[in-house]
């Protein structure tokens, strides 16, 4: 079986988030079936180059504008270089990891959702674009042969806006890696500690800060906590320095030094400070499933998330929940977390928890999909 696999991700993100998805399965799928053959279409310029380590997989470039790109007005160019590779590299499947279909080339064709934010945010920010995707993503959806989903929630959201047929959907969930896990060596976590200067217990969250990502409200709550005398806020990854709102918000209320910013952290980096953190914090308004959640229960930190989405279907009860909108209820989870046993109990309960989620059953069961098509 031959898959061709759009790599349009790889070219969008530096780090993590959905190309992570395909950097773990798609070796773990040419494990399960040797006579599987991947080849990843990609754009020349290559954000992530985690792809270039993934073992046995083929890659196939085309010259290529900036990936977003292909949704925003250069689908035409974009879909005919598509439809040039597939006719040269006749897939069995073809599988869009963001919303391009060929127009012929391809026996089959899967596509991947990831949850349906624009469909919901859309009609509230009125964004050309936003609607451009949700067009383009519909019209995928419904001409594709077969729909993964990541979650039972994202699943709902794609039958909401979608009337398509259900049986044509499989719900997936992702996984996490055994890098995150419990770290025992002290000074592993010292020398971390020292290297960005993090002398006080914190509070860490992880991402970008978009407006979806509500952490405007989380620094409203954290500005509140009884807490932020003794416990810092460190935020991981997003954009490279605050925003001017962020950067206002935090000077006005004498949170500097209190508040800091870490933009970029490796996976060994990452678990490093899941470990060192006195916990995790989650505020966003909408998942479409919530990695960082499972990393963070697998590295055995405590969880407090918003009760959204598909986020309490990842985290069952090894969270404390929060309503993301309500500020008094975030600030009330903060305090929570102060109570040794509360923390005790979120740290074993997540450790439980993140081991029903394994990227070789996301694998396994994504592999099964394939061979459905055939």
């Amino acid at each position: 079986m031959k898959v061709l696999v759009d790599g349009i991700i790889f070219s969008g993100q530096r780090l993590g988030g959905i190309s992570r998805v395909y950097s773990e399965i798609l070796p773990r799928i040419t494990r399960l079936d040797p006579s599987i053959t991947f080849d990843l279409y990609l754009r020349r310029k290559l954000m992530n180059h985690a792809i270039r380590s993934l073992p046995g997989i083929g890659v196939l470039r085309e010259p290529s504008i900036y990936p977003w790109r292909w949704l925003q007005g250069k689908a035409r160019v974009q879909d005919s270089l598509l439809n040039r590779t597939c006719r040269r590299s006749k897939p069995d499947i073809f599988h869009s990891t963001y919303f391009t279909l060929p127009v012929n080339g391809a026996s089959r064709t899967v596509i991947s959702i990831y949850d349906m934010m624009d469909e919901i945010y859309a009609p509230i920010f009125q964004r050309r674009s936003q609607f451009e995707i949700v067009a383009r993503k519909r019209r995928c959806i419904e001409r594709a042969d077969l729909i993964l989903s990541i979650s039972r929630h994202t699943t709902q959201d794609i039958l909401k806006y979608c009337p398509i047929n259900p049986d044509k959907i499989l719900t997936i969930p992702l996984g996490v890696g055994s890098e995150f896990r419990t770290i025992d060596d002290e000074d592993a976590k010292q020398r971390f500690r020292a290297r960005y200067g993090l002398e006080r217990p914190f509070l860490i969250y992880i991402g970008n800060r978009r407006f979806i990502k509500n952490f405007m409200q989380l620094l409203r709550a954290y500005a509140e906590f009884r807490g932020n005398q003794d416990i810092d806020l460190i935020a991981v990854g997003g954009e490279v320095g605050w925003t001017r709102g962020e950067q206002e918000f935090i000077s006005s209320r004498k949170l500097t030094g209190r508040v800091r910013l870490i933009p970029m952290l490796n996976d060994q980096q990452l678990v490093l400070a899941y470990n060192t953190a006195l916990a995790f914090i989650f505020p966003s308004l909408y998942e479409g499933f919530g990695l960082p959640v499972l990393e963070a229960m697998a590295c055995g930190t405590p969880v407090l998330t918003s009760k959204v989405a598909s986020l309490p279907e990842v985290a069952g009860d090894a969270a404390l929940y929060f309503n993301p909108q309500d500020l008094d209820d975030m600030k009330a989870a903060l305090e929570g977390i102060l109570i040794p046993e509360t923390a005790r109990r979120l740290t074993e309960k997540g450790r439980v928890r993140a081991t029903q989620f394994r990227w070789n059953e996301t694998a396994r069961k994504t592999l099964e999909a394939y061979r459905r098509l055939m």
